[in-house]
């Protein structure tokens, strides 16, 4: 006679991926990105702030921006040519 496992259901407790860049606290109902609740960024910064932050770990300062916003639009240059 072959016993089988119980089947769990749902994924709680289950570590899909360990990573810097977010975290889900599920029971108290926070999504973090690079250290900042969500909260605190939604309608407070740009796309290209988060996207700065995700890829370098820290908002950017002005010249920061600038640089990114100028490298996005020169990326979309090249699409169009």
């Amino acid at each position: 006679m072959t016993t089988q496992a119980a089947a769990t259901k749902g994924l709680e407790g289950v570590v899909a991926a360990n990573t810097r860049l977010s975290d889900v606290k599920g029971e108290v109902g926070e999504l973090i990105y690079a250290g900042y609740n969500i909260n605190e960024l939604a309608g407070k910064v740009s796309y290209e702030e988060v996207v700065h932050l995700l890829h370098h770990n820290h908002l950017p300062n002005r010249r920061e921006l600038a640089d990114l916003k100028s490298r996005l639009a020169a990326a979309r240059e090249d699409e169009k040519s």
